[in-house]
């Protein structure tokens, strides 16, 4: 059984419910766009953002949840689901990317056009989820959460090629691309356990904001290091559509002027073939950038796990506390944090 397995174990039912949510929602009787919503599903995906709905839920009540609470809960993370794969869709016409987790992406199959449309289309179905849930302090934390997802995207496509973006701005793209969303999913949970638990609706979203912001760095990581084969998409991605990550700052910040000139210009002109690519890797690797890296993710995992100090101890505590050791741990293998939780 694989680590991330184990982690889900506790809540593999809850996840299962959530698998049932998403494809009801997307059953049609048109055949066309059934056709779509089947080749969605069959992405699959680790699910990670329903297991952070279901695991901050019952961390705060280990107990018991009531079947009110659970169908609740159940579509809150199936609509978040549904808010990631929409952006996954529009990111990969932005990005022109053919492949998203080892498999073609829609505009590569459909067009454009279609995958617009279709991104649209399943951002709809997510919010009618989270309107079904009649909260409108969860619909507040789902709506905000996904705008500032957009005004991240829309930010880091205004900065491309920009090299002398500072990197506190490219923390606030982090921030609202990636960690809003992930932090939604722990405090709306929270909220639908417990509207009046202030301490606890604040841990769960610090620990999700932090969890989200380490989850980003390894990606980004990812992006340049990672096998294209174990990655499920093409390598050099970001790179290669002029955006500035974490591991490109800090090997830019180790080198010399006119090391550095040079490096800019070829990423200015977007001139990255696979040489090109080795040699920024070989880069990274011969002056020890990922060490940089990965403490610097490391650091936000630790930040994100002491949140959880306010819970009790449980299964589902400890799950969200070896969900956050898997986020580094899939971009750095070799290194365990099994003994040095805080």
């Amino acid at each position: 059984m694989s680590r991330i397995s184990r982690v889900y174990q506790p809540i593999e039912k809850d996840i299962e419910r959530v698998e049932g949510v998403l494809q009801d929602k997307l059953k049609t009787s048109y055949h066309s766009l059934c056709q779509l919503n089947d080749y969605l599903l069959s992405w699959g995906g680790k699910r990670l953002r329903p297991a952070l709905v279901m695991l901050s839920a019952r961390a705060i009540s280990p107990q018991k949840l009531s079947e009110k609470e659970l169908n609740l809960l159940v579509l809150l993370g199936a609509a978040i689901e549904l808010i990631h794969t929409a952006s996954l869709i529009h990111d990969d016409i932005i990005d022109d990317s053919p492949l998203r987790r080892g498999k073609h992406t829609i505009h590569t199959r459909w067009g454009k056009d279609t995958a617009i449309a279709f991104g649209d289309y399943i951002y709809s179905k997510a919010f009618e989820l989270v309107a079904s849930c009649d909260r409108p302090d969860v619909l507040d934390c789902v709506a905000k959460a996904t705008t500032a997802m957009c005004e991240g995207q829309l930010f880091q496509i205004l900065e491309r090629d920009n090299f002398d973006l500072q990197k506190e701005e490219y923390f606030v793209i982090v921030k609202k691309k990636t960690a809003n969303l992930i932090a939604a999913c722990c405090k709306g949970a929270a909220l639908i356990i417990d509207r009046d638990a202030d301490e606890k609706h604040s841990a769960l979203d610090n620990y999700g904001l932090n969890f989200g912001i380490a989850f980003q760095i390894v990606d980004d990581y990812m992006d340049i290091m990672a096998d294209e084969s174990k990655f499920g998409k093409k390598s050099g991605q970001d790179i290669a559509m002029g955006e500035v990550t974490l591991p490109l700052y800090d090997l830019l910040d180790s080198l010399e002027d006119k090391d550095r000139k040079e490096l800019k210009q070829i990423l200015l002109n977007r001139n990255i073939s696979a040489d090109v690519l080795k040699k920024i890797k070989n880069k990274i690797i011969g002056e020890k950038i990922f060490l940089k890296t990965k403490e610097k993710a490391l650091s936000y995992i630790r930040q994100s796990q002491r949140n959880l100090n306010v819970l009790k101890d449980s299964c589902y505590r400890n799950g969200l506390i070896r969900l956050a050791d898997y986020v580094l741990e899939r971009g750095f293998p070799s290194l365990s944090l099994s003994k040095k939780n805080p």
